[in-house]
């Protein structure tokens, strides 16, 4: 009998790896393609979230640069994901994957609340 000298000690799964956006996305159409930055991408459901929750939309835009630089694969450590970076067990608990415009929203909605809740306490 041969013996096979990995069996049994199994290695964990490398923890996934969050690909690298070039500066623009591609979007393409039947007549041709446009390069859009990755900003400007978004700006259609980031303004709707900030007039739907009565926030800015320069902080959306914010925190999906901080978060991610505005790649919708990013992935932390600690296993945050998307845009905004939600946890996968908040996502979940709000709906909010795999669609970005209801992720975005989601976000939007959770952070307009903190922002009404430092307001009300007067730490803003």
């Amino acid at each position: 009998m041969l013996a096979m000298p990995n069996v049994g000690r199994l290695r964990p799964p490398l923890p996934p790896i969050a690909p690298v956006l070039p500066a623009y996305t591609i979007t393409v159409s039947e007549e041709h393609a446009i390069m859009i930055p990755p900003r400007q991408a978004y700006a259609s459901i980031i303004a709707e979230a900030a007039t739907r929750y009565r926030i800015d939309a320069a902080l959306i835009a914010s925190v999906m640069e901080a978060e991610s630089a505005f790649n919708p694969f990013a992935v932390s450590r600690a296993g945050a994901m998307g845009l905004m970076q939600l946890m996968p067990a908040v996502a979940e608990a709000h709906g909010a994957f795999p669609e970005t415009q209801r992720y975005v929203k989601t976000v939007s909605r959770l952070l307009a609340r903190a922002h009404s809740r430092t307001r009300q306490t007067g730490n803003e």
